[in-house]
């Protein structure tokens, strides 16, 4: 899945089975690792795709969790 699109972080929370609907704690660990080369070396592309995952991930994920929380209980969300 890929955390860093805004309409899949959206869709993923609509098409839960009833089941797992009710979500008690969000835990945001997506990661990737680019560019490990020397930093000179390294393309911003790379870059940008890390920080697409681990922070907009993080807000679109959260984003789309919150309403659900909202009808019961504060969501606890933990960040790696």
């Amino acid at each position: 899945m890929l955390v860093a699109d805004r309409t899949t972080m959206e869709g993923a929370i609509d098409a839960l089975p009833a089941g797992f609907a009710e979500i008690d704690l969000l835990v945001n660990n997506a990661s990737l690792a680019r560019g490990l080369e020397p930093a000179p070396s390294t393309w911003l592309d790379d870059g940008e795709a890390m920080v697409d995952t681990k922070v907009k991930g993080l807000l679109y994920m959260t984003r789309a969790v919150l309403p659900v929380r909202q009808s019961f209980a504060p969501l606890r969300v933990l960040r790696e």
